[in-house]
């Protein structure tokens, strides 16, 4: 399986960072498929690399062993680490130096092309728990595995087709294939995610509700958990028929009723579409002075239409919103401690310093300088996932 990047095992390659200067002439998409092998490059200087759409694999290889992680966030890789990339499914796409990419600075030749897996078989990609101990913030991503989260402590917030669809504990849900979707929590967190295929069983009728477990779902979970937690024999083999039973469980559980029933299935379905493109968006124009008319305009619709849908189905206003996620940015911007409160300031579009530690201290209760002294960086419940092979 693929790790995330947030195990302790990826220290030694590079550090995970904010791309502030993503509009630098250097940083360009960068297009990947699926086809053939995948070409390994090592500099001698640190790079940066991104995440834009799609799932991609961060391929690195270390004295002839090769460890797949999964690029969820901006990375700087440390010099001499050889490494490449490749989508999971038929293709993805990076933010990096593109120029660096050529085949006169290839060193190798990583693993052959992934293949799909056949009718019935279950194949999971990715695995593995965050914790937010300040709250979590995760500003978006959409890729072609089905991606289940459960919820096991605190609060988490799931925007997706248009919905906030909030998380209690023992409660799940499931995001379809190339859904986009973002995450929050203003307080300490706790999740399992998993991203996975299973051809031939159809979760459609059971995307985007939120599913409240029963006791023989939360008994697979916890049969999940404890075996990712240490490394026995046929670990990969339990892991998947243990999930392979809380899916079937899922599968056979009555669908939960959907809100907002005083619309049309078309009418909601057209507020969703408006919602989520207004929320990537927001999620992509963080950086600058976006505001609530220049939204609604991307979007199509007037500055009225769009505060009521955002208070109809998400309960908050575009404005709050805005300025909620561009402090959430800010958190880890800070957090990083890559700039300093004046950079980041300016850097999300803020007149002043002191406007934005106004804004700051109103939404958290401590200010941004508080913050950066405080600030406990986050990890994941098992820090030695090296050792367990995932």
């Amino acid at each position: 399986m693929i790790r995330p990047i947030m195990d302790s095992s990826f220290a030694p390659y590079g550090r995970i960072q904010q791309l502030h200067n993503a509009e630098d002439a250097l940083f360009r998409p960068i297009s990947l498929s699926g086809n053939g092998d995948v070409p390994l490059y090592r500099f001698p200087y640190d790079t940066s690399w991104d995440f834009v759409d799609g799932m991609t694999v961060l391929l690195i290889e270390d004295q002839g062993t090769q460890q797949p992680f999964y690029l969820d966030r901006p990375i700087t890789l440390y010099a001499g680490t050889c490494f490449g990339f490749y989508p999971l499914g038929k293709c993805s796409t990076i933010l990096g130096a593109s120029q660096l990419l050529t085949a006169e600075n290839q060193v190798a030749k990583g693993i052959p092309d992934t293949v799909s897996p056949p009718p019935y078989n279950l194949e999971i990609f990715t695995l593995f728990q965050q914790t937010g101990h300040d709250g979590l913030y995760f500003r978006g991503e959409q890729h072609p595995p089905i991606e289940l989260v459960y919820i096991q402590k605190g609060v988490l917030h799931n925007f997706c087709q248009g919905q906030d669809l909030v998380l209690h504990p023992t409660e799940l849900l499931l995001f379809g294939p190339d859904q986009w979707h973002m995450q929050y929590s203003d307080q300490e967190v706790q999740f399992l995610t998993v991203s996975f295929l299973w051809e031939g069983y159809d979760f459609s009728d059971r995307y985007n509700q939120v599913i409240k477990t029963s006791p023989e779902m939360q008994r697979a979970i916890q049969s999940i958990l404890q075996e990712y937690s240490q490394s026995l024999p046929g670990r990969e083999e339990f892991l998947n028929s243990q999930l392979k039973l809380l899916l079937l469980q899922i599968l056979r559980q009555t669908k939960q009723p959907e809100k907002h029933r005083d619309a049309s299935p078309a009418v909601r379905h057209m507020h969703h579409q408006i919602i989520n493109k207004a929320l990537q968006i927001v999620s992509s124009q963080i950086y600058g002075k976006l505001t609530v008319p220049s939204l609604a305009a991307a979007v199509n619709v007037s500055t009225s239409q769009l505060t009521n849908l955002f208070q109809a189905y998400l309960g908050i206003s575009p404005a709050k919103y805005i300025t909620k996620i561009r402090l959430e940015e800010s958190k880890m911007l800070l957090a990083n401690r890559q700039m300093s409160i004046g950079e980041v300031s300016s850097l999300l579009g803020y007149s002043s310093i002191q406007h934005f530690s106004k804004q700051f201290h109103l939404w958290y209760g401590y200010t941004p300088s508080a913050y950066t002294k405080s600030f406990q960086r986050e990890v994941v419940l098992w820090p030695n996932n090296a050792e367990n092979g995932i």
